[in-house]
């Protein structure tokens, strides 16, 4: 008994110093991949900074010489200049588009197939110079043909360990891996360039294909959205985080508007989601609408329409179905942080309240926002 117990022990023993020497081992060959991917990245890390250096240089230049903002004498000029005044410079754009070059470089070293989408309001053009960059991944495959797809947190894990090495040779540059979140995200930003870019596993391609379907129906659209998405910035009031709704949600608002005004169509089947290229609408709808209002008549008749015509007790805002319909909040999800206070239904995911997260509290904000920006616009002042 006594030898038996010995050789257990003994075992024991064994097995726990071969799991200490194999994470050793780990750790060893670890610290060699860093190293070389360290060597591998480190000239394309500076090459990108002398371009980032050179760029910065001539924005800033840029600025300087573009100080003067055009005068509006009326509420159309203000939402059109307000538009041309917030794109991104020319040099904003090549930051950019070096800064996701760099980016893709560093991700195909781990996984030489990797396909990006670049979504968001960059994609959409409703961006500030400022604005972060939202890239999705379509395809995760690694060196060794392992696929990801059904796995992102490790996929992006693995990301987050090679950015990791790009920050220990410049400083420069942070990474965040959001591992805990709904949607996994990692983030890194470059303080050279004032950079941000945001990677996902879950591409918003299908929200990104129906603002661009939209937007190419009638030049008004673009400017409008631009100008509502600012003032709710500008009165912060557009964060999910805060219980507000998000970007996307006011953009919502507006295309919903203008499907009551007859100015859009409804692009989308209810039954099936399923988009109508706009080039087919136009040709079909002899290519021009009825409504020949200025973009600032819409403007004061949008924020008319929600203040003295939406019920938000009774009505959903919903794209998908041609702007509003009944609310029927019964039918969408409800929780504890949830009282459906505000519907506006996912156009791609029907009976999902994505403006869930607005409670009474932060409902009374924003209706006493659009109150006070109705009020300004009727007695002839701007928004902002």
């Amino acid at each position: 008994l006594l030898l038996t117990t010995l050789k257990k022990k003994f075992n024991t023993k064994c097995d726990n110093m071969s799991e200490v020497y194999e994470e050793k081992e780990r750790i060893e060959q670890k610290r060699r991949q860093r190293q070389e991917n360290k060597k591998i990245l480190k000239p394309h890390v500076l090459a990108y900074q002398e371009k980032i250096s050179s760029l910065k240089g001539k924005e800033m230049m840029f600025q300087q010489r573009n100080k003067k903002k055009k005068k509006s004498s009326t509420l159309s000029d203000f939402i059109l200049n307000h538009y041309e005044e917030t794109r991104p410079s020319k040099y904003v754009k090549r930051m950019r588009r070096n800064f996701y070059f760099f980016a893709r470089r560093v991700m195909l070293i781990a996984f030489p197939s990797i396909e990006l989408t670049v979504y968001g309001s960059t994609a959409t053009r409703l961006d500030d110079p400022d604005s972060d960059m939202d890239v999705g991944i379509s395809k995760l495959v690694d060196e060794k043909e392992k696929c990801f797809d059904d796995d992102p947190h490790e996929g992006l894990r693995m990301l987050y360990e090679l950015f990791l090495v790009v920050t220990l040779i410049a400083p420069t540059f942070e990474v965040i891996f959001l591992s805990n979140a709904k949607v996994p995200l990692l983030t890194i930003n470059d303080h050279l360039s004032g950079l941000s870019l945001d990677v996902s596993c879950k591409p918003a391609t299908l929200k990104l294909n129906m603002f661009n379907e939209y937007t190419a129906i009638d030049d008004r659209v673009l400017p409008l959205l631009k100008v509502v998405k600012s003032w709710a910035k500008h009165k912060q009031i557009c964060n999910a985080y805060a219980n507000f709704m998000n970007s996307f949600g006011y953009c919502c608002m507006v295309i919903a508007f203008l499907q009551h005004k007859s100015i859009l169509p409804n692009l989308q089947s209810p039954e099936t989601g399923d988009l109508i290229p706009a080039s087919k609408y136009l040709i079909s709808n002899s290519l021009a609408t009825t409504n020949t209002s200025s973009v600032g008549d819409l403007l004061l008749e949008f924020f008319d329409f929600y203040v003295n015509h939406f019920d938000a007790s009774t009505t959903r805002i919903s794209i998908l179905h041609g702007g509003f319909k009944e609310k029927e909040a019964h039918l969408f999800k409800q929780d504890k942080l949830s009282d459906n206070t505000l519907v506006c239904e996912d156009p791609f995911e029907p009976l999902v309240n994505f403006s869930r997260h607005v409670n009474k509290v932060t409902f009374a904000v924003i209706q006493k926002a659009f109150i006070n920006a109705h009020t300004q616009l009727k007695n002839n002042h701007f928004l902002f």
